[in-house]
């Protein structure tokens, strides 16, 4: 039946002579089509704007080449792919192929066979050893767009190169990303590079991914003169880095990312630069962090009383930060996500609400768990307003969290891949607000409780991986307890 459906599709798509544009993202996770044959694409001879990205495929039909009218190729994120047709020339009204996240020698061939103005807003520098300089030079009369993605600065030769550049007269620039690669020879260090690039005030988005210099240069240290209109900053790969820039004072940040800085051991009031800092910060994630092992989760305010250090922080995701603790007080967010951070979670388990110095009222609907080795949870007390509860791959749990049955505002609990429980309890009917019920993957609970016919709000139950539990569920004698529920 799959067979005949793939087939379908792509006779249907063969005969779309008419079709200008054609969106197969994603398009290999749905496992029918993971071997699909893309040659029927250099039929749509009228197709103008292609989308391949975030699949897998290794190789794409020549084709491609008879696209007389395609503008647009998306291959973002096509990371196994090794190569692009040689006929991609002959697809003569190409303006634009999107190449971000695709292996560095795609890009390497891209250049031989594309003018580089097709592949931006990425931009990978190249050294030329016959000239002693690099193709960075080739950016200085572009009239850059609002995005630009510069990768493999360490191949910059001179620091006159990235002078030349003059991205502070770019106005038009909104979205900047700066990338080194790790580890890699460096012809200059990167903090007198990273001084040469400063963006223009109109900044909104700023990246900046394998930077090796132990500290910033002044551009980025005083970031709030110079960048006051960023709305997201991400710092990735850092090896060397052991401070922040102030970015508290930038009073439009929305999203901060912090990922993999492992010289950097705590995160405190240092970053936030004076009173009344990141005032519209609403997004929070640090990530693969192995050395921060404390947050000071207050700093002062407007009047100089202490509060949560993001007074409007939305969500607050922490992933692989395995020293990390929080003190003094629980963050204010709206959704929290604590991933392979158990610290995180000992040091909620040890505060008390009444002692937190800042007067945070409890504002977290969501709350996910995963890859804790916890076997039980006692932070439940600080989030008396959750909604949604998420446990993900705990695998010392052995049964539910008795303190989730003080959540009288909890509408949905999702399970997956927590394979040491083996049986929900029956005190599971106290959570009378409980709506939804999610069990994936949890392969050795065999039954549900009789306490199930008593959730009477209870509207969906999803249970994907564990045949005996479905089995259970659809068998004649249970068929009555859950016949007020969608399975």
């Amino acid at each position: 039946m799959e067979n005949l459906e793939k087939e379908g599709l792509l006779v249907t798509m063969k005969n779309l002579n008419n079709l200008k544009v054609l969106k197969l993202e994603y398009l290999q996770l749905w496992n029918k089509f993971e071997d699909v044959d893309l040659n029927f694409i250099g039929t749509l001879t009228n197709l103008e704007h292609l989308d391949l990205s975030s699949n897998e495929f290794e190789y794409l039909p020549e084709s491609i080449g008879n696209l007389k009218r395609l503008h647009t190729l998306n291959l973002k994120d096509c990371w196994k792919l090794e190569s692009l047709p040689e006929s991609i020339g002959c697809a003569t009204g190409l303006k634009s192929v999107l190449m971000d996240g695709c292996p560095d020698k795609l890009m390497d061939q891209a250049s031989s066979l594309l003018h580089y103005s097709l592949t931006l807003p990425l931009f990978k520098v190249r050294a030329d050893d016959v000239n002693a300089h690099s193709n960075l030079h080739v950016l200085e009369g572009e009239n850059v767009a609002d995005e630009l993605h510069i990768v493999s600065l360490e191949n910059v030769r001179l620091l006159e190169e990235a002078r030349r550049l003059n991205l502070l007269t770019k106005q038009n620039l909104l979205n900047l990303k700066l990338v080194w690669k790790l580890n890699a020879y460096r012809h200059l260090e990167d903090k007198d590079l990273l001084g040469q690039l400063v963006p223009p005030m109109s900044l909104k988005d700023l990246s900046l991914e394998g930077y090796s210099s132990q500290s910033f240069p002044g551009w980025l240290m005083a970031i709030s003169h110079h960048l006051p209109n960023l709305t997201c900053i991400e710092l990735m790969d850092l090896p060397t880095c052991s401070n922040l820039p102030l970015l508290g004072q930038l009073p439009y940040l929305e999203s901060l990312r912090l990922c993999d800085i492992p010289k950097v051991s705590k995160i405190d009031r240092g970053i936030c630069g004076g009173k009344g800092a990141f005032p519209r910060l609403e997004v929070f994630m640090v990530s693969f962090m192995d050395g921060v092992e404390k947050w000071d989760t207050t700093c002062p305010g407007e009047d100089g009383v202490e509060e949560f250090m993001f007074p409007m922080l939305d969500e607050l995701e922490v992933y692989e930060c395995p020293k990390l603790r929080l003190k003094p007080c629980p963050p204010k967010c709206r959704k929290f996500i604590i991933s392979k951070s158990d610290q995180v979670i000992s040091s909620l388990e040890e505060v008390q609400t009444s002692s937190h110095r800042c007067n945070s009222t409890p504002t977290t609907t969501k709350l996910e768990i995963s890859k804790s080795q916890h076997d039980s949870f006692r932070l439940f007390h600080h989030f008396p307003a959750l909604q949604e509860l998420v446990f993900s791959w705990c695998s010392n749990m052995t049964s539910l969290p008795e303190g989730i049955q003080q959540l009288s505002s909890l509408q949905s609990l999702e399970l997956h891949c927590c394979d040491s429980i083996s049986a929900l309890p029956e005190w599971l009917s106290d959570i009378s607000s409980l709506k939804n019920l999610v069990i994936w993957d949890c392969d050795i609970i065999k039954s549900l409780p009789a306490c199930i016919q008593h959730l009477t709000n209870l509207e969906e139950l999803d249970i994907k991986g564990n045949q005996e539990l479905q089995h259970w569920c659809e068998s004649e004698e249970n068929k009555a307890k859950l016949a007020h529920i969608n399975i």
